[in-house]
């Protein structure tokens, strides 16, 4: 009969508490919904201001996301040249962390609302909104 090592006792539990702290980590350390719902004005990105300019020339003039009540939401993008971009999809909300799946462009990113401000984090890219508005339908 073979005996196992202390060591080998611990891992699972070791294991074990570890998969709990990471998945905390993803839920913000609370599952109770904290407000996200409302409008929010991009005010910088990478803290630098609007306008932004991307490396390969497209600026950003304006930026508005407004987080919907019923766990939608719309991202609309005015560029430099004046072209509108507009994205819409659905998100879950975990203690002010949330999981946004934009459906037009088939991408899945986070963001974190703390009080007024919203911040999201796309590659090297950091964004921040503050809110404008109060919640909607």
């Amino acid at each position: 009969m073979q005996i196992c090592a202390p060591h080998c006792r611990r891992f699972p539990l070791t294991v074990g508490l570890a998969a709990l702290m990471a998945l905390s980590g993803c839920l913000g350390g609370s599952t109770e919904p904290v407000p996200v719902s409302g409008v929010y004005e991009l005010q910088s990105v990478n803290g630098k201001p609007l306008p932004f300019v991307f490396p390969n020339g497209v600026t950003i003039n304006k930026e508005t996301f407004t987080i919907f009540l019923d766990g939608t939401f719309s991202d609309v993008t005015t560029q430099g040249d004046g072209t509108v971009v507009s994205d819409l999809g659905n998100y879950t909300n975990f203690g002010g962390t949330i999981n946004f799946i934009d459906v037009t462009i088939g991408f899945a990113y986070q963001g974190i609302v703390s009080g007024n401000n919203l911040s999201i984090v796309v590659g090297s890219y950091s964004s921040a909104f503050a809110k404008t508005g109060g919640a909607l339908h």
